[in-house]
């Protein structure tokens, strides 16, 4: 007999993603500041003993394997998931935790580069809610748990019960008050520092090195990824402050190549790595001169892990294996007869910048269309400066996303940097407008944040339903 509507494993895949649609649904009840404006004093009450007891309660799962922490402005996300992918070359098992996710919630937590299971992830919140609730009663002074913290929770328990060895935690925000840094990490990577969230981390670059530098344990080395000068003076006497070994991108360690045929070399570092090392023909698929960079910090940040055990080969493939989507990432949705869309979540000024340098890089193009939309709490104007220069059109759209800037404001100050623009409803709208309005020897750029770029994959067919988290009511 054939399983029913409501039987066999179509039945029990429907219960699977109904447990895990209510499991999602009762997370992100909980004080989610990825949707709430954020200030200074929001942000001093975040305190780290708040995620800590939480995992006290679930007996510190995070002590049972090694922990990187990867903070910074730019290319923190991009340095992560280089890392796990070399260390599951180098036949380490590694547990991923980023944020934001493009499409599900469950991209954040990864084990060998696939995201949690539905099931996995309903049984892991069913298993955190007593815990919680016993806090928010029992604590009071702490303040109730945030669906960060208590996502961060979740993904340190479910790695342990995958038997990881190695777990590498991109910070969400900031670094010093971050959930994630209430674990005592071996290792601390900084990635580039520029003007991002400043109303929350502060008004200057040694403000905001300040909160990254919180990542920085006593004893335990971290690498920087080149900085400017004020901002690298804070993380090295940061790290002086915390007998830490500091090891700087550029000066450490360098690199030279385009992407697919990377070398990277280091001299001998007693406190970091006791013999020079040198990988070279690495192809990085991410593109961008930044990526290449973040290639070569991932690079050292393993060979520290893996003491001298590192070998070439292992490099090579881990990098080569690399996926990391709306990151520069490139469709031709009409065949070779249509332009090439590229979709990219730069969301700040420097990143906009360093997109504006690839797209000259890689791409050959008669006219570039833009699709821009932007959060909220982002600096417009920064983001735009760099892009206007190439661009002939430009579209300005608004995403789902509740602290998604209305389309007319992006329109007003595309248009003030020179370049014809207009807006439209949503982003599926304005990849329409832009393809239809595009020859084949055009580029279309969607960028201005990740949730623009999730949009504008879903819109490319790239992405199926279930894929896609069920929406909250």
């Amino acid at each position: 007999m054939q399983p029913g509507p409501h039987g066999g494993a179509s039945g029990e895949a429907a219960t699977e993603r109904e447990e895990y649609a209510a499991a999602l649904a009762w997370l992100a009840d909980r004080t989610d500041l990825e949707r709430d404006p954020l200030d200074h004093t929001i942000r001093e009450r975040l305190l780290l003993a708040r995620p800590a007891a939480l995992l006290a309660r679930r007996g510190d799962p995070h002590r049972g394997y090694g922990v990187v922490l990867v903070a910074g402005t730019k290319g923190k996300g991009s340095t992560a998931v280089l890392l796990a992918s070399i260390l599951a070359a180098a036949g380490r098992r590694v547990g991923l935790y980023s944020q934001p996710h493009l499409h599900s919630f469950r991209e954040r937590i990864r084990v060998d580069g696939q995201p949690i299971g539905p099931a996995d992830f309903a049984l892991g919140v069913d298993r955190l809610r007593d815990d919680v609730a016993a806090l928010d009663r029992g604590r009071p002074d702490l303040g109730a748990l945030t669906t960060y913290e208590v996502a961060t929770a979740l993904a340190l328990d479910h790695f342990a019960r995958a038997g990881i060895e190695v777990a590498v935690l991109e910070i969400g925000l900031g670094g010093r008050l971050d959930a994630a840094n209430a674990v005592d990490a071996n290792l601390a990577i900084i990635t580039s520092i520029s003007y991002d969230h400043m109303a929350v981390l502060g008004a200057t670059l040694p403000e905001i090195a300040t909160e990254k530098a919180g990542i920085v344990k006593p004893g335990r080395p971290v690498l920087t990824a080149r900085q400017r000068p004020e901002v690298l003076d804070v993380l090295a006497a940061t790290a002086a402050g915390r007998s830490a070994p500091l090891g700087v991108g550029g000066r450490d360690w360098t690199w030279a190549g385009d992407q697919g045929a990377l070398g990277i070399t280091a001299a001998p570092r007693p406190d970091l790595w006791p013999r020079p090392w040198r990988h070279a023909g690495l192809r990085v698929p991410l593109l961008g001169a930044h990526q290449r960079e973040n290639a070569a910090t991932a690079v050292a940040a393993a060979e520290i892990l893996l003491s001298g055990g590192l070998a070439p080969g292992d490099v090579a493939r881990g990098v080569a294996a690399t996926r990391w989507p709306a990151r520069l990432e490139v469709f031709r949705p009409g065949g070779p007869g249509g332009p090439v869309v590229v979709v990219d979540g730069a969301h700040n000024g420097d990143s906009a910048a360093k997109l504006a340098v690839a797209l000259r890089e890689h791409f050959r193009f008669a006219r570039l269309r833009l699709i821009l939309g932007v959060g909220t709490d982002k600096d417009l104007p920064a983001i735009v400066a760099p892009l206007a220069p190439l661009a002939s059109a430009a579209w300005g759209t608004t995403s789902r996303h509740a602290r998604s800037r209305p389309a007319g404001e992006v329109v007003a100050v595309v248009r003030a940097a020179g370049v014809s623009a207009a807006p439209a409803a949503d982003t599926a709208t304005a990849l329409r407008l832009a393809l239809a309005a595009s020859g084949p020897d055009d580029l279309i750029c969607v960028t201005g944040s990740l949730f623009i770029a999730a949009e504008a994959r879903e819109a490319l067919g790239v992405v199926g339903d279930e894929e896609r988290d069920p929406p909250l009511g």
